[in-house]
């Protein structure tokens, strides 16, 4: 799947393209972005070339990034700022560039973590599925939170496994 590109936006987008790395075998050979606006977020996910910091004073152009590649995964939690914010610039990026296949990967708040960041996180999601040919949704709220974080990135990629397999 060389013609895959695999974009990790904030921290617990970057955790979902790390889990997507190691457990979704087709995706092997995908090209892997991580983006964030903190340094000690992107510097323990993939190698240094893989990495992108994002700065007020550092302009990405993502539409270039993206081009050549038939398919994109977009990988983010919703309902914080980087994630809400721009995931769907970068799926609309995608979309623009005329990419075969545009997928979303995302993950939605425990309702324990408030109101705003679950209102922001159902706004940024009907964003997400009106720009996105498929969108596959993680609701934190299912999984039990002694396992939480290994039953969150095994559920992902069963889901990314299953999308993968049709």
């Amino acid at each position: 799947m060389n013609n895959v590109i695999i974009i990790g936006v904030g921290g617990a987008g970057c955790n979902i393209e790390d889990s997507c790395r190691k457990e979704c075998p087709k995706l092997q050979n995908a090209k892997y972005i991580y983006v964030d606006k903190e340094a000690m977020t992107i510097v323990n996910h993939g190698s240094e070339d893989e990495r992108i910091l994002l700065t007020e004073d550092k302009d990405i152009n993502f539409r270039e990034l993206l081009r050549g590649y038939k398919t994109a995964f977009v990988c983010a939690g919703l309902g914080g700022e980087i994630g809400s914010e721009l995931s769907p610039k970068i799926l609309e990026y995608a979309k623009a560039e005329s990419l075969s296949t545009i997928i979303a990967v995302v993950s939605t708040p425990f309702s324990f973590e408030g109101v705003a960041r679950n209102e922001k996180a159902q706004m940024a999601l009907t964003r997400v599925n009106s720009i996105a040919h498929k969108v596959i949704v993680q609701d934190n709220n299912d999984i039990p939170q002694e396992s939480m974080l290994p039953e969150m990135d095994r559920s992902i990629c069963n889901m990314v496994n299953e999308l993968l397999s049709k």
